[in-house]
């Protein structure tokens, strides 16, 4: 992955992946039957990984919304060089940005359904999500941890049920409490 983020698409070779893994190319080869299969397999276990992350999130309590969020900020450089990755070959590889479209469409719809939200609010908390992403990649905007506190704190507001929809709740509850005692 370091070669990718470091060197672009264009610095991923089999023959460099496998000095760097200490194998054969042909060792390479009986893994992967070219460098599309490579990435593919490196994109979709970045995925996995992070898919990975925030199941154990949801499992310890948290929402989707929550996980997701408490995920995405919660970076270390490893795991940031993994997404800068997933971005250069989404930006490099032609065809690969389409094919990752229907993962990330898929993951857009289960933020908004599993975490409780509209639709348009998973896409501004994961449009805010890539955003922090792209910036930390390109090093145009740094955030302190502060800021970085401020915006997840923003970012799970938005992504908690509104309090109309507790309030509905609430009522419909007190409907039918009434409802059974009278």
């Amino acid at each position: 992955m370091m070669m990718v983020v470091q060197e672009g698409i264009g610095g991923l070779t089999i023959d460099r992946v496998a000095a760097k893994a200490g194998m054969s190319k042909g060792g390479v080869f009986y893994h992967f039957k070219n460098k599309e299969s490579l990435v593919t397999a490196m994109t979709e276990r970045i995925i996995a990984e992070f898919e990975a992350e925030c199941d154990s999130r949801m499992a310890a309590g948290a929402t989707m919304i929550e996980a997701t969020i408490e995920g995405a900020f919660s970076q270390d450089l490893r795991q940031k060089n993994r997404i800068a990755a997933l971005i250069t070959c989404c930006m490099n590889e032609p065809g690969f940005g389409t094919r990752f479209q229907s993962k990330y469409s898929e993951w857009l719809s289960d933020l908004a359904v599993k975490g409780g939200v509209d639709p348009g609010t998973a896409r501004v908390i994961a449009s805010a999500i890539d955003g922090y992403y792209l910036t930390e990649m390109l090093g145009v905007s740094r955030m302190t941890p502060s800021e970085l506190g401020e915006m997840k704190a923003r970012l799970l507001e938005l992504g908690r049920p509104s309090a109309r929809a507790e309030l509905a709740q609430l009522f419909q509850f007190a409907l039918a409490t009434e409802e059974s005692v009278g």
